[in-house]
């Protein structure tokens, strides 16, 4: 597992030690059992993820009320980083994506380096660790305060498939179903939007799935390389997952309209799986158009 921050110091030391010292022993990859193990949450893990949580909500409103054209990304990213920290993090839970414009539309985008122009959405995907224990949280911000008509409509796409997915988290569902449900509402939303004419042609536009495991690590609990993979599980009560839709119109792609290119809008929220349905531990993170828009 790729666990984050000074946890993951401390078993890369301790792994170390064991291969010098202990040298006749053999060391094997329990990573397929303890996946298993970490998958459903104690009442203790929920309380450390809400807590990861409530720093950056409290965090993300604070830059959002001081996001402005002009600011370099890596300035707005700093002003996140130092509240999370501010407010008692123990760590960032992974490298935060402070995308403005079509930097959106680069997925792992982690340069921040790009001043951010009048009119430019701001692809924040970044969270707080408190405790070992990750967020996990994107929202997708006008930076003038305002959305373009554009925006507006490409936006609200991608908020009423965040809403209508989170609506499906519940036990005994299968995340595959979850994710062929998130990848049907894309397709017609992009042909609700002109960029295709048929649900057939959306491939090309949905580069990542709609969610993981969240938890001691940021993709948490399915180990890569043993054949696993999140779409496989069926979820169960304890679990916490992500639910992050996303739609991206890069630059210079032919089928899009001009007036969507260099559009990119993820909204992403960290879902707790419970006996009756869920709870979304994120929901006080502003993402509808009029908490976004300022006057």
């Amino acid at each position: 597992f790729d666990i984050s921050g000074e946890l993951k110091e401390y078993m890369t030391s301790f792994m170390n030690m064991l291969r010098v010292d202990a040298f006749h022993f053999q060391i094997i990859d329990a990573a397929h059992i303890l996946g298993k193990m970490r998958k459903v949450k104690t009442e203790f893990e929920i309380e450390q993820i809400q807590k990861a949580v409530d720093i950056t909500a409290e965090s993300f409103e604070e830059l959002r009320q001081n996001l402005k054209p002009g600011m370099f990304e890596y300035q707005a990213q700093a002003l996140l980083e130092f509240n999370y920290k501010n407010r008692g993090a123990t760590d960032n839970a992974y490298g935060t994506i402070m995308a403005s414009g079509n930097n959106a539309n680069t997925l792992h985008y982690e340069t921040n380096r790009d001043k951010i122009k009048e009119n430019d959405l701001v692809l924040i995907d970044s969270a707080a660790e408190y405790n070992y224990y990750c967020a996990d949280i994107t929202r997708t911000y006008p930076a003038s305060g305002k959305f373009t008509q554009a925006q507006r409509e490409v936006y609200e796409k991608v908020l009423v498939i965040n809403k209508l997915c989170i609506k499906k988290v519940k036990p005994g569902v299968r995340f595959s179903a979850i994710r062929k449900f998130c990848d049907d509402l894309i397709a017609a939303a992009l042909v609700d939007l002109k960029i295709i004419r048929k649900k057939e042609e959306a491939g090309r536009f949905i580069l990542h799935g709609v969610g993981h495991h969240l938890g001691l690590d940021t993709h948490d609990a399915v180990p890569y390389g043993y054949g696993e993979t999140f779409d496989n599980d069926t979820l169960r009560p304890g679990m916490v997952v992500t639910i992050e839709p996303g739609i991206y119109f890069k630059k210079g792609m032919k089928s899009v309209p001009a007036k969507y290119q260099g559009i990119g809008v993820r909204i992403e929220d960290d879902i707790l799986v419970t006996k009756t349905g869920n709870i979304n531990l994120s929901e006080v993170i502003k993402k509808e158009v009029k908490d976004l828009e300022k006057n």
